[in-house]
């Protein structure tokens, strides 16, 4: 097998005293920062680019094949004679470090695709800011496959560059690391021993997430046939392989794995076809034909007239995504079919549509918008109703009915007696609403389904009408659903609402244990402290909390806001630490609620119990001797 080498050219490593000067960084124009001057955590300039620094990349592994993460230190060294400030992290939390810029060309000097630019919540995590002596130095490992697109063996030259945190001049540019390397093919038993292993069952959610970002990386087809075993043995993380490979022979495996009896390869499969590789959203898949999409449509329409729900939403998506005006009928009679049996309903993310409704609703809509059409359905009130309700959401506004047609359709689809069409209707609505829709959506803030009242709340605060503040402060305070809570908490939030009145209405949800450490942070902004961030909600525990006590702890808030709200809004402010308002964060002994304040303190602070108090000695009697002696005496 070819090994994989860093060559030692000359500028395996680079300082400001070496070959990499500001000419030099020039020559890279895709290495010119773009976002505004590095500052510190605290929002202040940091040093200037120092002297000493030297940046360097070394192999971790001596061999690595082309479909391996291909890992490698890049690493900070102080070369100078003077100490030196940097700062790392920032960028670690959900995705690859954004923060160390990496590109790679392969041998003719093309660069290959910059994958981490791709990669959703690469931000945030801890800051380190920490100094470098003379002689000492930082690592960090980077798996070089996932920042670019890496599919064939051959040699590639890698750049990576970092900001720590330095301020960069035209005399003082960032350090570049470069280095050249060279992938290899594996073997037919390497691949299937690395397939083997990444396709093992995960023994956590983490290591499932591992799995698939290994998996990933097998874009040669050296590791089609191995793939495909895994996957007639049944392991449908074989498919995220398949999925990253583009060859026709990939594509028509995912294709076969549609018919498998297994739900969980079925949806993985659906999922693979519909998401191009690497992200790359708005393109074809490449190896996928014709023929294959001919055998897709197909197999989506079988898929549909299946019982379960995940089954009929993963073939709605393809449907969606593949389809034709074969497939738009195929998709309105399984709507139909949806629509009268409710109770095969699943329930789906909060403030979503069941499934498989919302899957079979989206497809329809993305097909009516390539102007494909169907035969209206016969003798099926309600799902005329629900193809009219979506077909005039994805309508564009030239070419709405007239308005007082356009609110009856919205009007009766709003008296609908299936909540999902009473969901349609609000989605046929102008957004943002306005005119005669305006007492339909105040209608539907008070709907029996937490869904309608959710979406209802998100089209009330964009419309601009504090005709609706009032009932939305309503919702926070008494609706049930935590997803509808906070959509009309943002709501009247939009919509200018007093900030008094808003805190009260959370005021009512502190003992609610679902929406506790929001209500409380909501509840307690009319203290200065907390507004001020100079005490930070730490503890919330209701284990043990009776129900009496719960009832004192909302009551303890009605009588404060009651009785101080004449006076909160003056510039006398209440104080978090003040003793008369315990009772509204602990009952009696037992803290509920408890801030962290700036001076390191917990409040409030759990109190001692009181001993029992001694009864007085009547006068003349004498004291009760002591265990142990007599008399009193020990």
């Amino acid at each position: 097998m070819p090994s994989l080498r860093l060559l030692l050219s000359g500028f395996f490593c680079a300082s400001l005293a070496g070959t990499l000067g500001a000419q030099s960084f020039d020559q890279w124009a895709p290495f010119r920062l773009t976002l505004s001057p590095p500052r510190n955590s605290a929002g202040e300039f940091v040093e200037t680019v120092p002297e000493g620094a030297q940046v360097s990349i070394h192999l971790v592994r001596p061999e690595n094949d082309v479909g391996e993460d291909l890992e490698v230190e890049f690493r900070l060294t102080n070369i100078g004679s003077t100490p030196f400030n940097y700062e790392t992290g920032g960028d670690t939390r959900g995705g690859l470090p954004t923060r160390c810029v990496v590109e790679i060309r392969d041998s003719g000097g093309l660069a290959m695709l910059d994958l981490a630019r791709r990669a959703p919540g690469a931000t945030g995590g801890f800051v380190r800011l920490g100094t470098l002596a003379p002689g000492e130095s930082i690592g960090q490992l980077l798996p070089l496959a996932r920042f670019a697109r890496i599919a064939e063996p051959g040699l590639y030259t890698v750049y990576i560059y970092h900001d720590f945190g330095w301020l960069v001049t035209a005399d003082r540019p960032l350090p570049i690391a470069s280095g050249t390397f060279e992938l290899g093919l594996p073997t037919p038993a390497e691949a299937a021993a690395r397939v083997r292993q990444l396709c093992a069952p995960p023994a956590s959610a983490a290591e499932a997430n591992r799995q698939r970002a290994a998996l990933r990386q097998l874009r040669h087809p050296a590791y089609l046939e191995a793939l495909r075993e895994e996957l007639a043995g049944g392991s449908p993380l074989a498919l995220v392989g398949l999925g990253s490979m583009e060859t026709r022979e990939s594509s028509a495996a995912l294709v076969e794995a549609l018919a498998s009896k297994s739900p969980t390869v079925v949806q993985e499969a659906a999922a693979q076809l519909r998401t191009p590789p690497d992200g790359l959203r708005g393109r074809p898949r490449v190896g996928l034909d014709a023929a294959l999409v001919a055998r897709v449509r197909e197999v989506a329409a079988a898929m549909l007239l299946q019982p379960e729900a995940e089954i009929c939403g993963a073939g709605a998506s393809l449907a969606g995504q593949f389809g034709d005006a074969a497939s738009l009928a195929a998709v309105q009679e399984a709507l139909g079919q949806a629509l009268r049996t409710p109770q095969q309903w699943r329930p789906a993310g909060p403030g979503e549509l069941p499934r498989p409704l919302r899957e079979l609703c989206e497809a329809a809509g993305t097909l009516l918008q390539r102007d494909l059409t169907t035969p209206p359905p016969k003798d099926d009130a309600r799902l005329a109703q629900a193809m009219e309700l979506i077909r005039l959401a994805e309508e564009d506004e030239d070419a709405k009915p007239e308005a007082e047609e356009w609110q009856q359709r919205v009007a009766e689809g709003l008296a609908a007696e299936l909540a999902p069409l009473r969901r349609l209707a609000l989605r046929a609505m102008p957004n943002p609403p306005v005119g005669d829709f305006l007492p339909l959506l105040e209608k539907a803030l008070a709907d029996p389904d937490p869904g309608v009242v959710a979406q209802a709340a998100e089209l009330a605060g964009r419309s601009g009408e504090t005709r609706f503040v009032a009932p939305l402060l309503h919702l926070v305070a008494t609706q049930p659903d935590a997803t509808a809570v906070r959509a009309a908490s943002q709501a009247a939030a939009q919509l200018g609402a007093d900030p008094l009145a808003l805190s009260e209405a959370w005021a009512e949800r502190v003992v609610d244990e679902e929406l506790a450490r929001e209500a409380m942070q909501q509840a307690a902004r009319v203290f200065p402290e907390v507004v001020e961030r100079r005490a930070q909600l730490e503890f919330v525990s209701f284990e043990g909390v009776e129900s009496a006590a719960r009832d004192a702890l909302r009551q303890a808030w009605r009588d404060f806001y009651r009785t101080q709200r004449a006076a909160l809004p003056s510039a006398r402010r209440p104080t978090l630490v003040d003793p008369r308002w315990r009772s509204l964060f602990a009952h009696e002994q037992r803290v509920i609620y408890a801030f962290r304040l700036a001076n390191g303190l917990r409040w409030p602070a759990a109190e001692e119990p009181k001993p029992a108090a001694t009864p007085a000695r009547k006068p003349g009697a004498a004291a009760k001797p002591r265990k142990g002696g007599a008399g009193g005496q020990e």
